[in-house]
């Protein structure tokens, strides 16, 4: 659920693709967001950032991808379970 309008929710399936809806109109997704890769989709992630409301941070694997609610890319990142864990 989005942190500052109850009506909006997210949702990730096994394929990669997150539907914002607002559940005034569930039936008319607000954005779907497809993510594209070739390897298999082994955990995703979805969080509002709380502390700008218009945007959406999705999490799938190591990536780290972040968009506007309407499903506009902003910017992505990457990380190694080094970088996560501190390995060097």
């Amino acid at each position: 659920m989005h942190p500052t309008d109850p009506n909006l929710m997210a949702s990730i399936d096994a394929e990669g693709v997150t539907m914002i809806r607002d559940l005034r109109a569930p039936l008319d997704p607000i954005a779907e967001i497809r993510y594209s890769t070739s390897d298999p989709i082994e955990i995703g992630c979805i969080s509002f950032n709380r502390y700008s409301p218009d945007e959406i941070i999705i999490s799938i694997n190591n990536s780290i991808n972040m968009y506007k609610i309407d499903g506009t890319y902003l910017q992505s990142a990457s990380a190694s379970n080094d970088v996560i864990l501190g390995i060097q």
